[in-house]
């Protein structure tokens, strides 16, 4: 049920809304708006989603609290906060968790209400452009090698891959380490080329190297080496 209220006793429109009843996305739809930004892109942390139409924002009082929300978006999600920059600081963070959550499954394992808000996501933002664009970050073991330099500058990872770095690419807990030390790492990497960006964390670990040949290198060609989402990319639109 929405009632408006008398648009005299305040500068914006206000409506009340029967929350349980109506889609909030939706009741806000049919009401009129307040404010309203268009973006090109949808920035939430080091998250950059990119939106090639363009969105827009919209905020609404309820006569309790702000909303914010896009049309293109609103199944997704619908912000709320006292005032309309924290609505709006809502709606990042629930639209970047709830991509976040739908970018890791298959489609067959969505739900019908999931389907639709990954549907909405595919309309509005380049899904592919995120998945090339953005680092992998993958957890690794290797062995800080110095050879001829006074500091540490290559990797000799446990796959037996020998990989040259700068300082810059690497935390002070390399810099730090001492020839031959193992460290285990998470390593960031371009999508598509599996160049190194730089090693975010390394923790220093004892000699892994195994008492029987083989043992270990198989035991971690067996381990998970990245999350990565297995998304159809081109399934068909309802």
């Amino acid at each position: 049920m929405l009632v408006a209220m008398p648009s005299q006793q305040m500068s914006a429109p206000i409506v009340y809304l029967e929350r349980g009843v109506l889609d909030q996305g939706q009741a806000l739809e049919k009401t009129s708006t307040t404010g309203g930004e268009f973006l090109a892109e949808i920035r939430f942390d080091k998250a950059h989603y990119r939106c090639p139409n363009r969105i827009r924002l919209h905020h609404q009082f309820d006569g309790q609290v702000w909303h914010c929300w896009a049309r293109e978006l609103s199944s997704v999600c619908v912000g709320e906060g006292q005032t309309p920059s924290l609505a709006r600081e809502d709606w990042h963070q629930r639209f970047h968790a709830e991509f976040q959550r739908l970018y890791v499954k298959r489609t067959f394992e969505m739900t019908p209400q999931e389907s639709d808000s990954w549907e909405a996501i595919l309309s509005a933002v380049d899904v592919v452009d995120y998945r090339v664009s953005t680092p992998l970050r993958i957890r690794e073991i290797g062995c800080v090698r110095y050879r001829h330099m006074p500091y540490p500058y290559q990797m000799r990872w446990i796959d037996g891959r020998r990989e040259l770095f700068t300082l810059h690419q690497v935390p002070a807990e390399i810099a730090g380490c001492k020839p031959g030390q193992w460290v285990e790492a998470i390593v960031e990497r371009e999508p598509l080329t599996g160049r190194l960006i730089r090693i975010v964390h390394a923790q220093k670990i004892p000699s892994p190297l195994p008492e029987r040949p083989g043992t270990l290198r198989a035991a971690w060609e067996g381990m998970r080496k990245a999350e990565l989402p297995e998304t159809e990319w081109d399934w068909h639109r309802k």
